[in-house]
């Protein structure tokens, strides 16, 4: 059994594509020793390490729970309308209720689905999860070490916070270690001093965040440093080729066009740091998405098996030719 990382890159509803790469590291025996998850890609990694633990390790047990759970899934209940109108009025006064959506619902849900765990919960202390903070434009990295106190389903929300999608993520300071901010957003070097994030607190003792691929949107740089130098990684990034193309011209698509253009940008910056490794066995492939955008919350079944099946497929060729 060969060991691995994995880097599960941002997507939106597009994030289904990861259980069908964990289907092929299962049927192939590849042993995941840690997840970077950064957006959907951190819903995936909560979910697989949570089911890791009530199944005790049972990984077909925990693919079956995972595809179960997202099967079922309408993923347009996470659309809980912060109404618009109110948006605008509030908007300079408090940036923390700014979004067309509350993302309520989908904490929820994670919650619920975790049954609230911590980091510090889990036994397998392997599962870091991204953010970007919002008023430094820091890059946050949540883990046993750094947020021991934090659940995985505050964790995935600020993760998942797509600006002007969602409102910003608030989590306590007292849930914040040190050494968990990062003053060059690509690079987990150079840590900025826990005392020079106290003045961008709030009022309530909070912390702000957005989506975690602003920063990068499939981190294999960041995998590379964790645990054993020497096991391999696999990213899988859901981030599509910037074309210029809107394919409902509203607030919808053209947020939906940014966000693409966003990621397809910050990829650059990923597989440039991976060629900084260039001695190490380490992959980055891109499922086809077929058009799915990160904010299409309107997908079937039919949909999603296909997007499973991509997923399966590139990675199940990959392992094949490279393992």
């Amino acid at each position: 059994m060969d060991d691995i990382k994995y880097a599960a890159g941002g997507g939106g509803t597009a994030g289904i594509i990861h259980l069908g790469a964990l289907k092929a590291t299962i049927e192939k025996s590849m042993n995941i020793t840690s997840i970077v998850g950064v957006s959907a890609g951190s819903i995936f990694g909560a979910l697989y390490y949570y089911y890791q633990y009530i199944n005790n390790g049972d990984i077909e047990k925990t693919y079956i729970d995972m595809y179960n759970e997202f099967m079922k899934l309408n993923f347009k209940d996470f659309q809980d309308a912060n109404w618009f109108y109110r948006s605008i009025f509030i908007m300079s006064k408090n940036p923390a209720k700014i979004g067309l959506y509350k993302g309520n619902t989908l904490y929820e849900w994670i919650k619920e689905k975790t049954d609230n765990i911590s980091f510090s919960d889990i036994p397998y202390k392997s599962l870091y999860i991204t953010a970007t903070e919002m008023y430094s434009g820091s890059l946050a990295v949540f883990s046993t070490e750094t947020t021991p106190k934090l659940t995985l389903a505050e964790a995935v929300r600020a993760s998942s916070s797509i600006q002007g999608y969602f409102r910003p993520a608030a989590i306590k300071v007292d849930k914040i270690e040190t050494s968990l901010f990062y003053k060059n957003t690509c690079s987990l070097s150079h840590l900025i001093p826990y005392c020079d994030i106290i003045p961008l607190i709030n009022k309530h003792n909070e912390l702000l965040f957005w989506d975690g691929g602003n920063l990068g949107n499939c981190r294999n740089d960041i995998a590379v440093k964790i645990g054993d130098y020497n096991i391999p990684v696999i990213g899988v990034s859901l981030t599509e080729d910037s074309i210029l193309k809107i394919s409902k011209f509203n607030i919808f698509g053209v947020l939906s066009k940014t966000i693409d253009i966003m990621m397809s940008a910050m990829e650059h910056v990923v597989i440039s740091l991976s060629k900084a490794h260039s001695n190490r066995p380490d992959y980055l492939i891109k499922p086809d998405r077929f058009g799915i955008g990160a904010t299409e919350f309107n997908i079937n079944d039919e949909i999603k098996l296909k997007l499973i099946e991509s997923g399966y497929l590139e990675t199940k060729k990959l392992i094949e030719e490279k393992f």
